[in-house]
C-alpha cells in the first residue's frame, strides 16, 4: 500500500500541464510558493523581452510556480515560490470557486490549466492570445503585480530566472509619451533561453481642419475670416489589447493658439458611427500663456450604453472654434496641437498620452495704397467698402468687411490716411469687391471697382506653402505697391502676396480733377458776358456821337 500511495503521489508531480509559451502566453499561468517537496532541486533558465517597435518599456517578471521543466515542454514538481504567491493565485481562484480550499501548488496548477480549456479538453490560448479583462489569467496577472519581488526585465536585456511558470506585466513607471502596457504574459522558463513578444499598441491620433469652402475636404491647413465657424476634427483608435483593460479611460486634448476660441459645447463624439457625446465630459481651461486647452474625455469607454469598444474601434471627436482679436496674421498662422489621453497599463490605472499633432488655420491682411496715377503721390480721405463678392462658402457673399475684419450685413467706409493707405486683417481667402464712394479733394470717383483674389495653398503639414493675388476690373489698379512715376498704375510683382505675412497688396489709382473753362460752364458765360457788355457800350457810343455830329449841322 505504501508503494502505491508513493507512485500516485509521484504521478500527480508529473501531471502534464499544457502550456503555450513559446514566445508569450502561458496557458495556465500565476504566482508560486512554498515547495512542495524540499527534495527536488529546480534549474535556472533565461528570458528576453522583444518589442515590434521603439519603446523602452521595462517588464516585471512574477514567479507564478516553482516547476521542473521536462523534456516534452510540460512541468512537473509544482511549489509555490512564495506564501504571498500561494495566497494572491489561492484568492483569485475562489473568485471563480468560491469552495475551493486547497493551498496546495499541484492543486492550483490543475485547476489554472482545466480552466483554460474549452469543452472538448482544448487549450484556449496560445501565444497570440491577448487575455480578456475579467478571465482567470488577467485577474491572476493583476493579483500577482501587487506583490513585491519582482526581476526586471529591460527590452534586448537577457536575464537569467529559476525553472518555472512566469508572467510578465509592464512596469507602469517606465511608461512614457507614445507608450502602454503589454497585456499580461505567461511563459515557461527552464533549459534554454525564451523570447517572449509584448502584446500591446498605442492609440493612433489623426488631426484636421475643415477648410470653409464649399465641398471643401479635410485637410491640415486652412483659412477663415476672423469670427467664423471653423470644424476640427481628431480621428483616434484604441489599443489593440483593449480587451484586457477592464477599464478604459479615453479622451482628448487640444491646446488652442491665443487667437483661437473655442465655441463651447459644440463637440460631437462618435465611436464607430454612434453618438457617444453625451459619454464625455467637456473641460477648457484658459493658461498662463494666454492659450486655452480643450479636454474631451471619457472615463471608462466601457461604460458607454450600447456600444462594444474593440481592437478596431475608431472614435472621432469634431467642434468648431473662430478667430479672434488675437489671431496671427503670418506664416506661422495659429495652430491647434492636440493629442490623446489613454489607459497606457491593463494591470494598473495609469494614464498616458500620444504624441501631439497639429493643424494649422490662418487669416489673411488686405493693405490698399491710393495714389495719384500721374503723380504717383498718395492721397488721403479716399472712401472704400469692401465687399465679400466671391467668397469660399456661399453663405458670406455680399456681406461687407468691417473694421476689425468679420463681415457684417451694412456697409463700412473704410478712408485713407494721410499716407494714402487703408489695412485691414483676418480676411479669408476668396474674391473682394473695393467699390470707392469718395473721391479725394480734387479727384474724381472711379467709376471702375476693383477685384481682388487671395488665393492660398497648404503643405501636406497644413502651414502656408504660396499666396497669390489677383486684382482685376480698374485699369487703374494692380497687385502691389506702384513707386513708378511713368502716369500708369504698375504694382510691383515681389509685394503682390508676402506669404511670410500673409498680406496682400493693391494700388489703386485716381486722376485728377482740373477745371478749364468749357462751354455752357460759368467762368465762360460771364466772358461771354463781359464781352458782349463791352460791345453794346461801345456800339451806343459811336451811336451818340453821330447824333450829335448831325445836330451841329
Amino acid at each position: 500500500m505504501n508503494l502505491l500511495k508513493q507512485k500516485r503521489q509521484l504521478n500527480r508531480k508529473k501531471l502534464l500541464v499544457a502550456i503555450a509559451a513559446i514566445s508569450g502566453v502561458l496557458m495556465f499561468c500565476t504566482p508560486m510558493a512554498v515547495m512542495a517537496n524540499s527534495e527536488v532541486t529546480y534549474g535556472e533558465g533565461s528570458i528576453q523581452v522583444e518589442t515590434f517597435d521603439e519603446q523602452d518599456t521595462v517588464s516585471k517578471a512574477f514567479c507564478i510556480f516553482k516547476a521542473r521543466k521536462n523534456d516534452d515542454g510540460t512541468l512537473s514538481d509544482f511549489a509555490w515560490p512564495s506564501d504571498e504567491m500561494r495566497d494572491a493565485v489561492v484568492g483569485v481562484i475562489r473568485q471563480f470557486t468560491s469552495s475551493y480550499s486547497s493551498l496546495d501548488a499541484q492543486d492550483a496548477a490543475d485547476y489554472i490549466s482545466e480552466a483554460v480549456k474549452n469543452a472538448s479538453g482544448e487549450l484556449m490560448t496560445d501565444q497570440n492570445t491577448i487575455l480578456q479583462a475579467n478571465e482567470l489569467l488577467n485577474r491572476l496577472a493583476a493579483a500577482a503585480d501587487d506583490i513585491a519581488g519582482s526581476v526586471s526585465v529591460s527590452k534586448g536585456q537577457t536575464v537569467t530566472l529559476p525553472e518555472g511558470s512566469w508572467l510578465l506585466v509592464t512596469a507602469g513607471d517606465s511608461i512614457d509619451t507614445d507608450e502602454s502596457g503589454t497585456s499580461p504574459i505567461f511563459t515557461v522558463i527552464g533549459g534554454g533561453i525564451v523570447t517572449v513578444t509584448e502584446k500591446r499598441s498605442v492609440p493612433t491620433i489623426d488631426k484636421q481642419i475643415l477648410n470653409d469652402a464649399d465641398g471643401a475636404a479635410w485637410q491640415y491647413g486652412a483659412d477663415a475670416q476672423r469670427g467664423q465657424d471653423i470644424c476640427h476634427q481628431i480621428t483616434g483608435t484604441v489599443a489593440m489589447n483593449i480587451q484586457t483593460y477592464d477599464l478604459y479611460y479615453y479622451g482628448f486634448e487640444d491646446v488652442m493658439s491665443k487667437g483661437i476660441d473655442y465655441n463651447t459645447g459644440s463637440y460631437k463624439v462618435t465611436l464607430d458611427g454612434s453618438d457617444v457625446s453625451s459619454s464625455f465630459r467637456e473641460t477648457l481651461t484658459q493658461q498662463a500663456d494666454g492659450t486655452s486647452k480643450l479636454e474631451v474625455v471619457c472615463e471608462d469607454l466601457y461604460a458607454i450604453p450600447n456600444v462594444q469598444p474593440n481592437a478596431d474601434s475608431r472614435i472621432i471627436l469634431t467642434y468648431s472654434v473662430k478667430l479672434n482679436d488675437d489671431c496671427v496674421i503670418g506664416a506661422a498662422g495659429n495652430p491647434n496641437e492636440a493629442c490623446i489621453i489613454y489607459s497606457s497599463n491593463p494591470n494598473t490605472r495609469e494614464i498616458g498620452k500620444t504624441h501631439t499633432v497639429k493643424d494649422y488655420l490662418y487669416a489673411f491682411a488686405l493693405h490698399l495704397e491710393k495714389k495719384d496715377r500721374d503723380t504717383n503721390v498718395p492721397l488721403s480721405r479716399a472712401r472704400f467698402t469692401i465687399m465679400a463678392s466671391a467668397p469660399d462658402d456661399a453663405s458670406s457673399q455680399g456681406l461687407f468687411v468691417q473694421p476689425d475684419g468679420r463681415l457684417g450685413a451694412d456697409p463700412y467706409e473704410f478712408q485713407t490716411g494721410e499716407d494714402g493707405s487703408i489695412e485691414v486683417s483676418g480676411l479669408d481667402a476668396g474674391s473682394y469687391l473695393l467699390k470707392e464712394v469718395q473721391a479725394p479733394d480734387m479727384y474724381q470717383v472711379k467709376n471702375q471697382d476693383t477685384i481682388v483674389t487671395i488665393q492660398a495653398d497648404y503643405g501636406e503639414d497644413g502651414t502656408l506653402h504660396t499666396l497669390t493675388n489677383v486684382v482685376s476690373g480698374n485699369v487703374d489698379a494692380a497687385a502691389g505697391i506702384d513707386n513708378s512715376n511713368d502716369h500708369m498704375v504698375n504694382g510691383d510683382e515681389g509685394s503682390a502676396a508676402i506669404a511670410a505675412r500673409c498680406l496682400v497688396n493693391v494700388t489703386v489709382g485716381n486722376i485728377k480733377k482740373i477745371q478749364m473753362p468749357l462751354s455752357g460752364e460759368p467762368g465762360l458765360v460771364l466772358v461771354i458776358a463781359l464781352g458782349l457788355g463791352v460791345t453794346a457800350i461801345s456800339a451806343a457810343g459811336i451811336i451818340f456821337r453821330g447824333k450829335k455830329k448831325e445836330s451841329k449841322k
